[in-house]
């Protein structure tokens, strides 16, 4: 009996190669190097590291694709990137909103 026999092959839907896509861009725009992305996802998703490298080449023609429209189109993704990410981070409760003193708050009292 084959090894292979027992765990049949799971092919993601469009949905589930999206969300890799989008996860594997906002960890490469928060600054993370591709071949840690490479290694961490493949683990993650349990798939093999050519595959995410496939991934990563996407993520980046796309955004070779997007650098082609215009600027303030671009300019508006990055803001929604970075909109969402502030989203996240704030949920998780690793940033949060900043407080002013007592003694100097927005209206002066």
């Amino acid at each position: 009996m084959s090894v292979f026999s027992e765990s049949p092959r799971h092919r993601p839907d469009r949905l589930e190669i999206q969300a890799r896509l989008l996860t594997i861009e906002e960890l490469l725009v928060s600054g993370v190097s591709a071949p840690r992305v490479e290694r961490e996802l493949a683990k993650k998703f349990s798939i093999g590291r050519r595959q995410m490298r496939r991934y990563i080449q996407q993520v980046l023609a796309n955004w070779q694709d997007d650098s082609r429209e215009d600027v303030a189109i671009r300019r508006e993704k990055l803001y929604r990137m970075a909109e969402r990410l502030y989203g996240k981070a704030y949920a998780k409760e690793s940033l949060t909103a900043g407080t002013y003193p007592p003694e100097r708050t927005l209206t002066g009292s």
